[in-house]
């Protein structure tokens, strides 16, 4: 009687440790939707002020969708129209901009500083049961992203993950003089540029189990969406309550230093070819996976043509240097002009 006494206490102790463990919570981080549009007067003042609040290296992030607005299209809204349409008529946003959505569930006005953050300040310090972690690496010709959810707590079952794919800063510095109707705004941060997929994706996660989802991309490449200024952000939400649980990125402050003949004209003569090569150096503190892009912003590959890259990739330590060999083959009868500009991401 007395070991049975003994077993049934070692049997309660070992439960309760377990329910402690299965509701234990995390820090929640901030996640800011704007709604906005080059073309809305207001928007502009927003910039500044969500530029003081947004921190991707630490715990507060933004997504913010280029809506349809008048007078004119705004560019950035024509590079996803259906993934931005998504979000705005989720939150049934179709006017009154600018608008954010703090955690999905705040709403504030972003062109009124004190009125944000307020709204902000009232997400700081919650809690949250999911856990999420998100990882962006080069994988052939497009971009993987890993994404790993786990929940302490059973979420309600109308739950979904989205990742987003942002562009850090967008600069456009003819778009005040060709866009009608601009707000004379032609910087842009933390810009939406795709969904992966558009309209998110189920989940069922099992309490204390570890879900990984992965997903690809290929960025357009394009003056919109400069290819080393892309970077992920997921989150999870509710989609009756409209509550984010839990939002994560992998932006990382990092950035490369090219020297060579860059952004430089070339002749190209007729079926032949231009190499040349270009130094990367590393000065961030940390490692880097590094490979060359061209840039076709404003001067696309001729169709036929061919851009390779040797190595294809190279890993570059802190402060180090390593040459890229680039090479453009051309396929048609008539010589070109081509300029050569890249990119090291």
């Amino acid at each position: 009687m007395k070991q049975l006494y003994i077993l049934m206490l070692l049997l309660f102790g070992i439960t309760n440790v377990t329910s402690v463990t299965s509701q234990t919570l995390v820090k929640k981080n901030i996640l800011i939707e704007e709604f906005t549009s080059a073309t809305c007067k207001p928007c502009k003042t927003a910039g500044p002020i969500l530029a003081k609040i947004v921190q991707p290296l630490k715990d507060v992030y933004s997504v913010r969708y280029h809506i349809k607005f008048p007078p004119a299209d705004d560019p950035i809204f024509l590079q996803n129209p259906i993934g931005i349409g998504d979000r705005a008529t989720y939150y049934k946003v179709s006017s009154g901009i600018p608008k954010v959505q703090i955690n999905g569930i705040v709403s504030a006005n972003p062109a009124i500083e004190s009125r944000v953050n307020d709204s902000v300040n009232t997400q700081r310090d919650k809690m949250t049961p999911v856990s999420l972690s998100v990882l962006q690496e080069p994988d052939g010709d497009s971009i993987k992203v890993t994404v790993k959810v786990r929940t302490s707590q059973v979420l309600p079952t109308n739950s979904k993950l989205y990742i987003a794919i942002n562009c850090r800063r967008t600069y456009l510095p003819k778009l005040p003089f060709t866009l009608f109707g601009s707000n004379e705004k032609d910087e842009f941060e933390d810009a939406f540029m795709e969904m992966l997929p558009n309209g998110g994706i189920p989940l069922n996660l099992v309490v204390n189990v570890e879900q990984t989802i992965i997903r690809n991309y290929k960025p357009k490449v394009n003056e919109y969406w400069p290819f080393d200024m892309t970077y992920p952000v997921a989150f999870v939400q509710n989609i009756d309550s409209k509550e984010v649980f839990q939002s994560a990125t992998d932006y990382k402050e990092t950035k490369t230093e090219i020297t060579g003949d860059n952004n430089k004209y070339f002749k190209v003569n007729p079926n032949g070819s231009v190499s040349r090569t270009f130094s990367v150096k590393n000065p961030n503190e940390d490692p880097l996976d590094v490979r060359i892009v061209l840039d076709t912003a404003g001067t696309p590959m001729p169709i036929g043509w061919n851009f390779s890259s040797n190595p294809e990739i190279q890993t570059i330590g802190s402060g180090s240097v390593k040459d890229f060999n680039v090479t453009i083959q051309s396929t048609n009868d008539t010589a070109y002009f081509k300029r050569i500009k890249v990119f090291a991401y």
